[in-house]
C-alpha cells in the first residue's frame, strides 16, 4: 500500500469517527508510521483519534502529537478538575476505595497509588479522561500481586486460545516474574492490541513488553 493510499484511508477513518472533528487534524505518513498533529477540543478526542488510526489496515505505528485546545467555554481550574476526578473515581465500584490519589497541575492529571489488576488501573484512566479541562493524564498507578510466573504464562496462553481474533500459535509468551514478553507475528494492529489486552487481563501481570511484528496478509 502506498503512502498516498494509506493517507487517504486514514483521513477517511478520522472523518467517519463519531464524536471526532477531523478538520483540525493533520496527517503525515512515512513507511506505514502515521503522525497526527494539529488540535482537538478534548483529551478524549485526542485518544479517540489515535485509536481510530491504529485500526486502519496498513498502519504500523502511530505518533500522536495532537494538542488540546478547549477554547474559552470549557476552561476549568486545577482544583475543579481534581474535585471532579476524585468524585468520578469514588463512584466507580471497580476502583478500590482510598487506593488511588489524584494531583492536577496545569490541566494535567497524575494518578498514583496501588491496585491488584491492570483493568483497575485502566479503568481509573478511562474514568477521568473525558472530564472537561483535562489536557493530559499520567497514570502512575502500580500493580501489586503475588501470582507465580508459571500461573501467569499458562493463563495467558489459555486466554489467547479463547480469543477469536488471535492466532495463538503465532504468539509466544515469556515471563520474568510478573513481567510478560510477547513475541511472534500478528496479522494486524487490531490483533496486536488484542494480544496485549489479553496478556494484561490475567491477574498478577505488572508489565507487558511487546516484541511482535505486524505482517499484513
Amino acid at each position: 500500500m502506498t503512502n498516498d493510499t494509506l493517507k487517504t484511508n486514514v483521513h477517511n477513518k478520522l472523518a467517519f469517527e463519531p464524536g471526532l472533528n477531523s478538520n483540525t487534524i493533520n496527517v503525515s505518513i512515512e513507511n506505514g508510521i502515521v503522525t497526527l498533529s494539529g488540535t482537538v477540543r478534548t483529551f478524549f478526542e485526542k485518544k479517540l483519534a489515535e485509536r481510530a488510526v491504529q485500526n486502519v489496515r496498513g498502519v504500523k505505528g502511530v505518533v500522536e502529537e495532537l494538542k488540546v485546545d478547549f477554547g474559552s467555554t470549557t476552561q476549568r481550574s486545577d482544583k475543579e478538575i481534581a474535585e471532579a476526578a476524585v468524585r468520578t473515581l469514588e463512584w466507580d465500584v471497580v476502583i478500590p476505595k482510598d487506593k488511588i490519589q489524584v494531583t492536577v497541575e496545569n490541566g494535567e492529571i497524575r494518578l498514583t497509588g496501588e491496585v491488584t489488576q491492570q483493568y483497575q488501573k485502566e479503568k481509573a484512566y478511562h474514568d477521568v479522561r473525558s472530564l472537561y479541562g483535562v489536557k493530559n493524564i499520567f497514570n502512575y498507578i502500580e500493580i501489586k500481586s503475588s501470582v507465580s510466573s508459571q500461573e501467569i504464562s499458562k493463563e495467558i496462553m489459555r486466554e489467547f486460545q479463547r480469543n477469536a481474533v488471535l492466532d495463538a500459535k503465532n504468539v509466544q509468551v515469556q515471563t520474568e516474574g510478573s513481567r510478560v514478553i510477547l513475541k511472534g507475528k500478528v496479522r494486524s494492529w487490531a490483533e496486536f492490541s488484542e494480544a496485549k489486552k489479553a496478556a494484561w487481563s490475567v491477574p498478577g501481570v505488572t508489565e507487558v513488553k511487546e516484541e511482535l511484528s505486524i505482517v499484513y496478509l
